[in-house]
């Protein structure tokens, strides 16, 4: 089978913080022993990584514990940062969303139920007859290469000579302390 890429989506969400940022707020908000505060310190500040871009509506929403919250804020984000990129996708592709055959969203941040393609698709007008594929849990290294591989058996095509898919591969990352 031959794919095709034929569009490319990209979305972040608002909030920015740099890794100077992230490492004075840590530093300031957590109880941290020497040696966690030196591993946040190589981690934040000796790499390559500027900042990044969070899912939270605050900084200080890094601090929440509440599974309820947590999941809230990774639907709110997760679900808004996505559709935004399958648009621009869409839209680069020159794609219309009765075109799409399948969905797949692949995550390491956070699990949903229903899945996050459920939520996706609603808002992007997709069919309710297409087909749904959440991946959660395959790391941010191994979730783009793994998501592409099972994307080849979405479509209801599958299989068929001569058929073309239309499926969006959806791998998105969220920080959270989820």
């Amino acid at each position: 089978m031959k794919i095709i890429l034929r569009g490319l989506g990209v979305a972040t969400p608002s909030l920015y913080a740099t890794q100077e940022e992230a490492y004075a707020f840590f530093t300031a908000h957590c109880t941290l022993k020497q040696e966690e505060q030196e591993l946040y310190r190589r981690i934040l500040l000796d790499g390559k990584i500027k900042g990044r871009y969070l899912g939270m509506d605050a900084k200080a929403d890094a601090l929440e514990t509440d599974p309820d919250l947590l999941l809230a804020r990774f639907l709110k984000f997760g679900r808004a940062t996505a559709v935004a990129a399958a648009r621009r996708a869409l839209a680069e592709a020159g794609v219309e969303a009765a075109d799409i055959a399948g969905l797949i969203v692949n995550t390491c941040t956070g699990y949903l139920c229903p899945g996050l393609t459920s939520y996706i698709a609603k808002d992007l007008g997709l069919k309710t007859s297409i087909r749904f594929q959440d991946l959660m849990g395959d790391g941010v290294r191994r979730g783009g290469c793994e998501s592409r591989s099972r994307s080849r058996h979405a479509g209801p095509q599958r299989g068929r000579p001569g058929s073309e898919h239309r499926c969006r591969d959806l791998h998105g990352h969220l920080f959270s302390q989820s």
